[in-house]
C-alpha cells in the first residue's frame, strides 16, 4: 500500500518482472507506472482513494471475486493497455464526487466473470470513461451500471460497447453516454 501526502510523486519503474498483491493509494499525490519493457502484475486490484491520481500502463490486473480498478473519494485512476486475469465481478467502478476511472488503450476482459455483477460501474458523481481500442473478450454479467447521478461515457460507443451478456442499466439520474 502506497499513502501519499499532499503532493507528493511517486514514479514506479520496474527492474524486472514485477507481481503486487495488492495496489491501494491513498492520498492528494500522483502515482504512475512507467513501461519499461517488464511485466507487472497486479494480483488483488487496484484502489485509488482520497484524491490519488494513479496511472497505470500495460499491466496485467486479477482480483479474485472483485472489481479489478477501483476509484473513490475523488482519486482518478487511468488504465492503459489493460489485461483482466482470472475470475473477477467488476472490471472498473468509480464510485464518489469527482471520482474518475479513465480506460484507454487496448482492453482485454481476460476470463469472463462468472458473477452477475457489471463491467463498469458509476455511481454517486463517480465517471468511467473508456476511449479503449480494440476492447476484446468477453464479460458474464451486466455491461453497465450507472445509478444515482453516476456517469459512463464511451465516447460515441453504443450502449454494447462494454462485453456483457446482460444489457447494462442506468436509474436513478445514472447516465450512459
Amino acid at each position: 500500500d502506497l499513502t501519499l501526502v499532499e503532493g507528493q510523486t511517486v514514479l514506479l519503474f520496474l527492474l524486472g518482472d514485477v507481481t503486487l498483491p495488492h495496489l491501494n493509494v491513498t492520498g492528494k499525490g500522483v502515482v504512475t507506472h512507467a513501461n519499461n519493457g517488464f511485466s507487472f502484475t497486479i494480483s488483488g486490484g487496484v484502489s485509488a482513494d482520497n484524491g490519488a491520481d494513479v496511472t497505470l500502463n500495460t499491466v496485467t490486473i486479477s482480483n479474485e471475486d472483485d472489481i479489478l480498478l477501483y476509484a473513490n473519494n475523488g482519486a482518478t485512476l487511468t488504465s492503459i493497455d489493460t489485461i483482466g486475469a482470472g475470475s473477477y465481478r467488476g472490471f472498473a467502478s468509480a464510485v464518489g464526487a469527482g471520482s474518475t476511472v479513465n480506460l484507454q488503450g487496448s482492453l482485454d476482459t481476460g476470463s469472463a466473470a462468472t458473477s452477475g455483477w457489471q463491467f463498469v460501474e458509476a455511481a454517486y458523481f463517480g465517471t468511467v470513461q473508456a476511449n479503449a481500442f480494440p476492447l476484446t473478450g468477453t464479460f458474464i454479467g451486466d455491461r453497465y451500471n450507472v445509478r444515482k447521478q453516476g456517469l459512463s461515457r464511451s465516447w460515441g460507443g453504443s450502449r454494447t460497447y462494454f462485453p456483457g451478456v446482460v444489457a447494462g442499466t442506468a436509474a436513478s439520474g445514472g447516465v450512459y453516454a
